[in-house]
């Protein structure tokens, strides 16, 4: 018997090689390189199938996967296509903290992570290296390296304060125009003017 298995457009079958038994419904294609008891199941109960693989398994078409939590045990995902969509097939409320966590990125029991909050913008419990190379080590939440010291931070849009009451801004924004940069304090907005050199 050949070390190779392909199951096609299957329908409540049972499929045995050579002692284990796949038990599949609808169409379900599998190739890859058998030894010994390699695909098992176990407590099936239609329409759940369990199925365990212990060998290379190729998927041409999709695959949907339904359960909480999907677990793959591997160093590294390579995906061909540009995109990883999360909260596929949720609502606003369910992508509420969706995100990319990091188990232990921090130390022994707390993640690093990148969520969403409630309208949708990013957050973060680390900080933020641009373009840094492996080894440098952040002095900063957001630490840039730019290429060129004059395009690593731009604030394309401008503001000019009505003066140092204008209730616009949080304490530590900055601003700027032409004329002036502006920053806003507890006592309101300062500015400081440039001059050509």
């Amino acid at each position: 018997m050949s070390n190779f298995i392909t199951l096609v457009n299957l329908s409540t079958n049972v499929v045995q090689y050579p002692d284990s038994v796949a038990i599949l419904s609808g169409s379900v294609q599998y190739v890859g390189n058998i030894t010994g008891n390699t695909i098992t199941t176990t407590g099936f109960t239609s329409p759940t199938t369990a199925i365990t693989v212990n060998c290379d398994l190729i998927v041409t078409g999709g695959l949907t996967v339904l359960g909480d939590n999907t677990q793959i045990s591997t160093q590294t995902i390579l995906a061909e296509d540009n995109n990883i969509i999360l909260n596929y097939g949720g609502t606003h409320e369910t992508a509420y903290q969706g995100g990319i966590s990091v188990l232990h990125g921090v130390t022994t029991g707390t993640s690093s992570d990148f969520l969403t909050d409630t309208v949708g913008n990013w957050i973060s419990n680390v900080g933020i290296g641009v373009l840094l190379n492996t080894g440098d080590t952040l002095s900063s939440l957001i630490d840039i390296k730019g290429t060129y010291g004059y395009s690593q931070l731009r604030l394309r849009t401008s503001y000019t304060p009505s003066g140092s009451t204008d209730t616009n801004g949080q304490i530590g924004d900055v601003a700027w125009d032409n004329n002036f940069f502006y920053w806003k304090t507890s006592g309101g907005w300062l500015r400081a003017s440039g001059s050509t050199f």
